[in-house]
């Protein structure tokens, strides 16, 4: 998974594993409720800023939840909005600054991202490029953006080839099912494989360059139906506590 988490989970998680320490257990109702806070924060920007003062703010609201002086309306953190469709849409490139870009990256790669090429399983930082699944280049010339969290998915350096940077979706997974030697059935595997980044090979498998598709068109479809994905699996999440 990305190490691309929001700030939160390094100040507000260790004064909650301190509190814990001093609970025989935690009840099913403040299990649910921290589901539910952790799974909200995660992809809300409310510890971009003043992220000291704000973790206070919500940690002491907290802390009276549980020894049941205060309300979970009281709590700050609980009134940080959902991100909608439009919101997940106009995420930027996850590498830049903003929580909720790297959050959709981290939540398309929950379950274990895999390389595509490779079968590796994408933890390390150092083993990781943030590959463009629809070309960068090409769709800049064609007046879109291309730098999107939605049109990121993880790959080793050696699997990020430039020469395949530059493909359109459909030739790319050509070349990755060629080049990963599965001795069984390659193209059932590589959709395994991109199952594991909420991506779907019949989104693309069909836009290749020399098709007569019209990249942007299917570009928009594409963000569209990967959107989709996202908004489900953060619905499990927030709703579920479903990791």
């Amino acid at each position: 998974m990305p190490d691309c988490r929001p700030p939160f989970l390094c100040g507000f998680c260790p004064r909650f594993i301190i509190l814990f320490q001093k609970q025989d257990m935690l009840t099913r109702k403040q299990g649910a409720l921290f589901a539910n806070i952790f799974g909200g924060l995660f992809f809300a920007d409310r510890y971009e800023r003043q992220a000291n003062d704000r973790l206070k703010e919500d940690h002491d609201a907290l802390v009276e939840v549980l020894c049941g002086t205060g309300k979970e309306t009281s709590v700050p953190a609980f009134n940080c909005e959902r991100p909608d469709r439009v919101d997940l849409k106009t995420a930027g490139w996850p590498k830049n600054r903003g929580i909720l870009n790297k959050a959709i990256l981290v939540a398309c790669s929950l379950k274990g991202a895999r390389d595509v090429v490779t079968n590796e399983v994408l933890k390390q930082s150092d083993n990781r490029d943030y590959h463009h699944i629809f070309p960068r280049a090409t769709l800049k010339k064609l007046g879109a953006n291309p730098d999107l969290s939605l049109n990121c998915m993880l790959l080793t350096p050696t699997s990020n080839r430039k020469e395949w940077a530059k493909k359109w979706p459909g030739d790319f997974l050509l070349e990755a099912t060629q080049a990963s030697q599965f001795a069984g059935n390659p193209g059932a595997e590589v959709k395994r494989r991109l199952n594991t980044h909420l991506v779907r090979t019949e989104h693309l498998s069909a836009i290749k360059e020399n098709s007569g598709v019209d990249l942007r068109k299917t570009y928009e479809e594409f963000l569209e139906k990967r959107t989709d994905l996202v908004m489900e699996r953060i619905e499990k999440l927030l709703n579920d506590g479903e990791l």
